[in-house]
């Protein structure tokens, strides 16, 4: 099942107007669907990499109820050095950025999991910020569901929730060894569950989470 026919399912029609966080968002692909699917939803869409915002957040400049935010969700406010890819087999690619440092070939910008894969290993400096102080900022009481693809930084985003408990979390969970995180996929399985979440379901790339009590559909 796919993340909107699961929406569907656990939400249905009438429950149009929920909240939808997009945390890396990249070419807004992910934003889209959940609009076209919830046409009245309020969707807060969150990219870090400035090439993606300029090149991409124009397809849903006119959407209403989507908010686009240029910056990294992190466990911190402030300001961290981001990691843009650049390129994918000669091709540009800039779905790969992340706040945690990749881990490349020793004297190379390519990376050791993904091979062809290249990034500006200098960095760039971003805005970053936590999802409990952004939510109190813009008085959000509560998150019906977050998609969350920052290519390892999903644990630091996650200690950022503080006390916000969204009802389910869709995480991309297969590249914690691809970045110098010190994180293990096991690791993020326990905050989550520290946090009070349990698995619904796991495949290769992806995990969804949903807060413990929360009735499944």
């Amino acid at each position: 099942m796919n993340e909107t026919d699961f929406l569907k399912k656990v939400f249905g029609t009438k429950y149009g107007e929920i909240i939808i966080f997009d945390i890396g968002a990249a070419d807004f692909g992910h934003t889209i669907a959940f609009k076209e699917a919830f046409p009245n939803a309020m969707i807060y869409a969150f990219e870090a990499d400035a090439e993606n915002i300029k090149n991409y957040s124009h397809r849903v400049s006119n959407a209403s109820n989507v908010i686009v935010t240029p910056c990294a969700i992190s466990d911190k406010k402030g300001y961290a050095t981001f990691f843009p890819s650049e390129n994918y087999n000669g091709q540009p690619w800039r779905y790969s950025g992340s706040l945690i440092k990749p881990i490349v070939v020793p004297g190379t910008s390519e990376e050791i999991v993904h091979p062809s894969l290249h990034y500006d290993m200098k960095g760039v400096k971003v805005k970053t910020i936590r999802l409990d102080d952004f939510c109190r900022k813009n008085r959000i009481k509560s998150i019906d569901y977050i998609h969350i693809d920052v290519q390892g930084a999903e644990y630091k985003a996650i200690v950022g929730l503080g006390d916000l408990r969204p009802s389910y979390i869709f995480a991309e969970t297969c590249e914690f060894e691809t970045y110098d995180t010190g994180v293990t996929l096991a690791d993020f399985d326990e905050l989550m569950k520290e946090k009070g979440y349990k698995i619904v379901q796991r495949h290769d790339y992806d995990t969804l989470y949903v807060y413990d009590g929360k009735p499944i559909a």
